[in-house]
């Protein structure tokens, strides 16, 4: 690379590459990139890139190990150009390219070639440094599973137990981000055992690894985590000069550790999710350190009605499995926003009536926009599905009777998007409930045109083969439909819940025929999921449907509530703001 350095990038000719050894050449060329991107030229890095890999391509066509090799550097220089540019544009460029890189190179080289899984762990890496979190855990372990096989079919090789170690560090770092700290533990307890293992162990990574461990151990609450990073640093200040970067983080660690207040108490609250057509009581609280949803009690009346009909309001749980929460926070949401000023009056005064006659536990409101409900929900989807292992979240939907919640990108908090449409379920249900199914073409289109006219104002882009995860009103009617529990493309769940659909009215007879209260309930949820996922999820995409999860071993409700437990009480605060309806 250094003698190849001495060419100028102009002087070196297609004729020059053609004349002489043609596979060395393009691999010198390739080596000389990467020398330019270590020196941080990155621009110039590119330029031969796209010199060399049109010469490979010319010669060798386009799935030659020569081409992926060149892709998987011109990825990392697209990184690296992104950050220091700070170019979304070119990191999202770059982004695709990882990806493309691996599954190439799977296809060409097949899942347990070294090269592959090192690859899967780029893209894990770049995740990573995007702030997706989940999709990272869930490739980084997929590269761990990849060089379990790999180990079974050839032995263990020096390269794969690096590769296993960069990986464990990886998995470490992000376990830290996402607030892992037993799991961090494990995996950094990995990376120290792997570089003490090792032939020539490297006393300088070793150390740093017990730093590491100790940092996320001090997280975890577990006493030997500061006496761990003292010792590293202890150990390393004679081997490196001061001011190395393994030492200033040891020694903010360090100085972090004793400034951290002691003993954070996070409540456990009372939540009342209030929907246009039923209310809920959520308890939120921490079991062993962990957050945790569940229902209490039966379900309350929409909101309004509930108000007016009881004087002790929420005595009926609070006195049993609530006894000792001090606060119940009542949601002021999509029932309040739609509610007419009377009522709205009528709700403040009776709410502040309750206030005085709560004897155990205060009452407060909790004024929640459409976009913030959007945020609140994506917030705690995020978290369970990190916790559970899922790939990313390119699109989380939750709707109901009153309004529906879209986010893009849930799991990136620079990037993550959300919207709010006014409507619900709820409007065709009444025009079912009035001209019955002979209504259906004009409702469809309503919903097509709103759609139409949601993506056009946000600049919505539909994308191939994403995620997407459907919560509240989704969930149910995939219940209804039978498709709960699969991962289901968007065109299979379409093509199901339009067969329901036609399976559930077929009986009703005229078509004119008014539906009872429940038929058209029932039907319009199902229109409104099925319009969503036509207008606004690619077919290819995969869908899942969830409302109750299970997290570190404990009940996970996926609402708006647990999402706005975890951003005021449990996560760090958040700078994210929804986006404009």
């Amino acid at each position: 690379a250094e003698y190849m350095g001495g060419f100028d990038l102009k002087e070196i000719s297609p004729d020059y590459v053609i004349a002489h050894d043609v596979h060395l050449t393009i691999k010198a060329l390739n080596l000389y990139a990467r020398y330019l991107r270590w020196k941080g030229s990155h621009e110039d890095a590119l330029v031969m890139l796209q010199y060399i890999r049109e010469r490979a391509l010319a010669v060798y066509g386009p799935n030659h190990v020569l081409i992926l090799e060149i892709d998987g550097n011109r990825a990392s220089s697209l990184k690296n150009m992104s950050k220091s540019l700070k170019d979304k544009k070119m990191a999202a460029e770059s982004f695709q390219l990882f990806e493309r890189v691996y599954r190439n190179r799977k296809e060409v080289l097949g899942p347990l070639h070294v090269d592959t899984i090192k690859s899967l762990h780029d893209w894990a890496k770049m995740l990573l440094e995007e702030k997706k979190v989940a999709a990272a855990k869930y490739r980084c372990n997929q590269v761990l599973d990849a060089l379990d096989s790999r180990t079974e079919l050839v032995g263990e090789t020096q390269v794969a137990v690096d590769l296993a170690t960069e990986t464990q560090l990886t998995l470490g770092k992000l376990l830290l981000d996402s607030g892992d700290y037993s799991e961090a533990v494990i995996a950094f307890e990995a990376v120290k055992n792997l570089y003490q293992s090792s032939t020539n162990p490297n006393q300088i990574k070793v150390l740093n690894a017990l730093g590491e461990l100790g940092y996320a151990q001090m997280l975890a609450g577990m006493p030997e985590g500061r006496e761990n990073m003292q010792s590293a640093l202890d150990q390393l200040r004679p081997q490196l000069k001061p001011g190395h970067n393994f030492i200033s983080k040891l020694e903010g660690r360090l100085s972090e550790s004793e400034s951290a207040p002691k003993g954070k108490s996070i409540p456990d609250v009372v939540i009342i999710d209030c929907g246009t057509n039923e209310s809920k009581a959520i308890l939120c609280s921490m079991i062993d350190g962990k957050p945790t949803a569940r229902q209490i009690g039966e379900k309350l009346a929409p909101m309004i009605e509930y108000l007016k009909t009881r004087r002790a309001l929420f005595a009926e749980f609070m006195a049993d499995s609530a006894a000792h929460v001090q606060t119940v926070y009542v949601g002021m949401t999509g029932w309040h926003r739609q509610a007419t000023v009377q009522d709205q009056t009528l709700a403040a005064e009776l709410l502040e009536a309750a206030k005085e006659m709560a004897s155990t536990f205060t009452i407060e409101k909790v004024f929640v926009s459409h976009d913030q409900e959007g945020l609140c929900e994506a917030a705690a989807v995020s978290y369970a599905a990190g916790k559970n292992g899922y790939p990313s979240t390119d699109i989380l939907i939750g709707c109901g009777g009153g309004s529906v919640q879209v986010a893009f990108d849930i799991d990136d908090p620079n990037t993550a998007t959300f919207f709010g449409i006014e409507r619900g379920f709820r409007a065709a249900q009444k025009t079912l409930q009035q001209k019955g199914l002979a209504a259906l073409p004009t409702i469809l289109d309503d919903w097509a045109g709103e759609l139409h006219l949601f993506l056009e104002r946000h600049h919505v882009q539909i994308k191939p083969n994403c995620n997407m995860i459907g919560i509240s009103s989704c969930y149910y009617v995939s219940v209804a439909a039978g498709i709960t529990e699969l991962e289901i493309t968007a065109a299979d769940a379409l093509e199901r819940l339009e067969a329901h659909l036609q399976r559930t009215t077929a009986p009703i007879d005229p078509p004119e025929r008014p539906l009872v209260e429940k038929e058209a309930l029932d039907a319009s949820a199902v229109i409104m999921v099925s319009s969503l996922i036509k207008h606004l999820v690619h077919p290819t995409s995969i869908i899942r449907f969830r409302r109750s999860w299970e997290v570190d071993g404990q009940p996970f409700l996926t609402s708006w509530t647990m999402g706005w437990y975890l951003r005021t009480f449990v996560l760090p605060p958040h700078t994210t703001e929804a986006s404009e309806e």
